[in-house]
């Protein structure tokens, strides 16, 4: 059975060996271009298992231009429900 991970049942054990790392860049400049300019990549991309709205969330969330993430915590936690 295939089931989503999302926050209220992400657990340690559920996301171990998953990866972390959004960029992987060598040398430590174009790792820190990357995270500048580059989209992260889509977390379902990452983690297939991760729900659809929490995928747009988290991207949200981590939208390079302030103006494009959530005005508060509080709606990003709504998001995620």
């Amino acid at each position: 059975m295939n089931k989503s991970i999302t926050p209220s049942t992400a657990t340690p054990t559920s996301l171990k060996d998953r990866p972390v790392l959004p960029f992987k860049r060598t040398p430590p400049g174009a790792l820190l271009l990357a995270h500048m300019t580059t989209p992260p990549p889509g977390v379902r991309e990452l983690v297939p298992s991760v729900s659809r709205q929490t995928s747009q969330a988290i991207l949200k969330a981590m939208a390079k231009n302030p103006d494009d993430r959530f005005p508060s915590a509080r709606e990003f936690a709504q998001a995620l429900k």
